[in-house]
């Protein structure tokens, strides 16, 4: 018979908060000692009366008090956005793939679903943590799709590229300086990594999260997740990807 040392589940959630620190890093739960005997967990003490974890219908912050296991359940996760939250009709929806590429191509989400249902277990949080919000700005999740390369390599990247901007369905108003005379421009929402980053076998093209499809608030119908890269760089509400000469 062999018997295992590594603490039991029950062990492990014990821990409590120092499992927060794990939910941002995929680490499995057992890693964790178990509390010793006579230890007690310490409250906190130190939240004010005026903390919410929903200060607005836009957003959502991790009560790092209640974290119980590695993986942020999804009504949990926290959730930041530039532009609001766009509806996105999932029947016509299309991800496309331009640029400098071999051949052009779009993808319905039907599509994309037949191409990937692996899994990646990912965190990252908002470059904005702070004390303000109990460091919430921090989720881990269990994502569904496929890597992104998979999907680039269906359009073909052209050896001359160098940078892949992604570009979301959201979008807002951003006033700019134009000689010296501001005017308001209807700005999309984008990130971009260099190629050599978006070929990497981490960026992730996710159409799920902890087994359910995302919800509006979390991308939906698509979103980018790039471990390893603060939360601005995992674009929601994905539309567009765009291969260019960006040097």
């Amino acid at each position: 018979m062999t018997v295992s040392n590594q603490p039991t589940r029950r062990q492990v959630l014990i821990g409590g908060a120092a499992t927060g620190a794990l939910a941002a890093l995929g680490l499995p739960e057992w890693i964790l000692p178990a509390r010793a005997q006579g230890e007690v967990l310490v409250p906190f003490t130190d939240v004010p009366a005026t903390f919410s974890t929903n200060p607005s219908a836009m957003v959502r912050v991790l009560d790092i008090r209640r974290i119980d296991a590695t993986i942020t359940p999804a009504d949990q996760f926290f959730t930041l956005q530039h532009y609001g939250q766009p509806d996105v009709d999932a029947a016509t929806y299309r991800l496309s793939i331009d640029g400098l590429v071999a051949k052009p191509v779009k993808f319905s989400l039907d599509e994309i679903k037949k191409l990937g249902t692996t899994e990646l277990v990912a965190g990252f949080e908002c470059s904005g943590n702070s004390p303000g919000r109990l460091h919430g700005l921090v989720s881990n999740g269990r994502w569904t799709g496929l890597p992104l390369r998979t999907l680039l390599a269906k359009a073909g990247v052209n050896a001359e590229a160098d940078e892949v901007v992604f570009l979301g369905a959201d979008r807002g108003e951003e006033d700019v300086d134009f000689r010296g005379r501001m005017i308001k421009v209807t700005q999309q929402f984008g990130r971009s990594l260099s190629v050599a980053d978006a070929t990497r076998p981490e960026p992730f093209i996710a159409h799920a999260l902890n087994g359910q499809p995302l919800s509006k608030n979390q991308g939906f119908p698509i979103r980018l997740v790039v471990p390893g890269w603060y939360g601005v760089a995992n674009v929601k509400w994905l539309s567009e990807i765009h291969v260019q000469r960006g040097r």
